[in-house]
């Protein structure tokens, strides 16, 4: 009995085996090395490729690493952000009108943040929807891949606001140091003003209170009036 369990136990497993399937196909081939005419053939092929023909096409060809050009050395315009650039400088230059190349320098580099930080947001609502709508229902906004997180849009708008309050601050100081403005303004100080209306009227503040008479009587009077004190010392009583 020992002996007929022993063969028993060793020839389940391999009863309990499932089979490998058996097909006719041939399995995976390494591929065959290129010939040298084919090499010789890639390369001419690939001396006669110039790229795109058109200004467009090359513009498009430069483009196609470009994910959301928050992060690029070179900035990528489009027309419409040509032109929200044009109006915010435009906007920045009424209110801080430049005198010197590195006060517009600032002002240019104010004018990018503002154009970012709208970049941002923008990309922010395209973040929000693909969380919120599932790509199956029928009213979900159309897939935007490549798309970067909530974390790193986070880290881009704190850079961004830092460095437009190093660039709105360095473009204050430049305007507030000018020659002519004390202060940062050219209004005379409310001191200066004070003195010349006082100057102008020819009086004092002491002379200003003597004219103003009413007709209650003061403190000697009502002390001549009353029997007593004015007003009676309590530990008197």
């Amino acid at each position: 009995m020992p002996r007929l369990a022993a063969v028993v136990s060793n020839a389940a497993p391999a009863a309990l085996a499932t089979p490998a399937p058996c097909t006719n196909e041939p399995g995976p081939r390494a591929p065959a090395p290129r010939t040298r005419a084919q090499r010789d053939a890639s390369r001419r092929n690939g001396a006669r490729s110039r790229g795109p023909a058109t200004e467009a096409g090359r513009q498009r060809s430069s483009r196609n690493g470009h994910r959301h050009g928050l992060r690029g050395r070179a900035p990528v315009l489009s027309a419409d952000d040509a032109r929200g650039l044009a109006a915010s400088r435009a906007d920045l230059l009424r209110r801080w009108p430049v005198a010197t190349p590195v006060e517009r320098h600032w002002l240019e580099r104010l004018a990018a943040c503002h154009l970012r930080q709208q970049k941002l947001e923008a990309i922010e609502f395209l973040v929000m929807d693909a969380f919120l709508f599932d790509a199956d229902e029928p009213d979900a906004p159309e897939a935007k891949p490549r798309l970067p997180s909530l974390a790193t849009l986070l880290r881009y708008r704190r850079q961004v606001a830092r460095e437009m309050e190093e660039a709105g601050g360095n473009l204050h100081r430049l305007i507030d140091g000018r020659p002519g403005r004390a202060g940062g303004t050219d209004e005379p100080e409310g001191g200066e003003e004070d003195e010349g209306e006082a100057d102008a009227d020819g009086r004092d503040d002491d002379e200003a209170d003597a004219a103003f008479c009413t007709d209650e009587p003061g403190p000697e009077a009502a002390r001549a009036v009353l029997p007593g004190p004015v007003f009676p010392d309590p530990r008197r009583d």
